[in-house]
């Protein structure tokens, strides 16, 4: 009998940078530059292709880490019939972390509005089926927008805005279902909300029915103001 053939094995590392960040947006010129490192095994035998690792990190100028990405587990991605199967089914797929990362790297897609100020951080877990009818998404780490401003010509539509909640998301084919908990708004003047919303969306495939709810107590103390003939004080609201 001739031998199993040994496996193909193949480790890569790819590296990128990234400057003149400002011409992005102003407020990414503090930012510097940025700097991506990749790296991967991969290997291939009995028409089988395998992802062993993964790895993607995002840093600055001054080596801070802005963003993650680790695979958690293998892969394998059989040629002859198309078949993904992971090592563990029932485990963690893979894992994403952002650090404080500059909202403004989403001033493209937000155009006409400008991001002022404000960042991201947030770590998430990712697990999957292996056909892909099924993705699960849940934070480790509460999602935090820090000081967030936003604006539309000279108006602030927000105005140094923070945020956390932990996220949870579940696709399927036919259904989505997601919710924020522990969710926490506060604005410098003293203006917060708080409580949980959640969101189930299905017929995906036909036409989409969408349902939220939502319970939440606010705080309002100055977001009223300019519509009242005196002030109030702090006023709650459930």
């Amino acid at each position: 009998s001739r031998p199993a053939p040994s496996p193909a094995i193949l480790s890569g590392e790819i590296q990128g940078q990234v400057s003149l960040l400002e011409k992005l947006s102003p407020t990414l010129a503090t930012v510097g530059g940025v700097r991506f490192i990749g790296k991967f095994d991969r290997g291939m035998a009995d028409n089988v292709a395998r992802l062993d690792r993964l790895e993607l990190e995002v840093t600055g100028a001054d080596g801070r880490k802005f963003a993650q990405l680790n695979l958690l587990q293998k892969v394998a991605y059989a040629l002859s019939d198309k078949r993904v199967t992971l090592a563990n089914p029932q485990a963690e797929l893979a894992r994403l972390s952002l650090q404080a990362l500059p909202l403004a790297w989403a001033q493209i897609a937000a155009k006409p509005l400008v991001i002022e100020s404000g960042d991201v951080s947030l770590t998430l877990a990712i697990e999957a089926e292996t056909d892909g009818s099924r993705v699960r998404v849940r934070a480790l780490e509460p999602l935090t927008l820090r000081s967030v401003t936003i604006r539309n010509g000279k108006v602030a539509l927000v105005d140094r805005v923070s945020l956390t909640t932990r996220l949870k998301i579940d696709y399927s084919a036919n259904r989505v279902t997601g919710e924020l908990t522990e969710l926490n708004v506060t604005m410098p003047a003293g203006d917060s909300l708080s409580g949980k919303i959640a969101a189930d969306v299905t017929s995906l495939s036909t036409t989409p029915a969408v349902l939220f709810s939502a319970q939440l107590q606010a705080k309002m103390v100055s977001t009223l103001q300019p519509y009242l003939p005196l002030d109030p004080g702090p006023l709650a609201v459930a």
